[in-house]
């Protein structure tokens, strides 16, 4: 898993390189913008693998130690990369990859520490109906956003970016839980 995210990395780099705009080809080998994705959902394979491969005998804290690891070597490659491209979810940028991927695999190890290590979950239950219903949760802020759009709607500026953004993004991401929630109890799903 770690080699193919190598790959990925090294795709994307020459996929960006100029020397490729001297061929059509070589522009049409290397014209995937999801590869960076592909990286980020490689970094949770490897975080799987280190928390649940039961193949592999190892003590809870070792994986731990591991977990911890991998996010220091994710920040690293972020930072390593920051003065080559933009953090910049925008254009899937690796630098961005690379940090979010570091925040998921802490945020994980500590979830994992505090509900399956130390049983506190009580207060997970307000998420379970978006987990339940992940492409209900997926679409509504799509709907809402087309919404926007369609009467002409907008948030003041401060919404958009620094502290106001990240406390606007915090609630909206609340509100849509919510509305799930309450969606839920209406018996309204969305199922593939």
């Amino acid at each position: 898993m770690l080699i193919s995210l190598v790959l990925c990395l090294l795709y994307y780099i020459i996929g960006r390189s100029s020397w490729i705009d001297t061929s059509a080809t070589l522009q049409y080998l290397f014209s995937s913008g999801h590869v960076i994705t592909s990286a980020i959902v490689l970094c949770g394979v490897v975080l799987t693998l280190l928390f649940f491969n039961e193949s592999v005998s190892k003590t809870i804290t070792r994986r731990f130690i591991e977990s911890l690891a991998l996010t220091a070597a994710l920040f690293l490659i972020g930072y390593m990369l920051r003065p080559y491209y933009q953090i910049s979810k925008i254009h899937g940028t690796p630098t961005w990859a690379f940090y979010s991927a570091a925040w998921c695999c802490l945020i994980f190890s500590l979830l994992y520490w505090l509900v399956d290590i130390k049983k506190y979950d009580a207060w997970t239950s307000f998420f379970k109906p978006a987990a339940a219903n992940p492409l209900l949760t997926y679409i509504i802020p799509f709907i809402i956003y087309a919404l926007i759009k369609y009467f002409d709607l907008s948030l003041p500026g401060v919404f958009y970016h620094g502290l106001g953004g990240i406390l606007w993004s915090a609630t909206y991401a609340i509100l849509v839980m919510a509305l799930v929630m309450g969606l839920n109890r209406l018996h309204i799903k969305l199922q593939l």
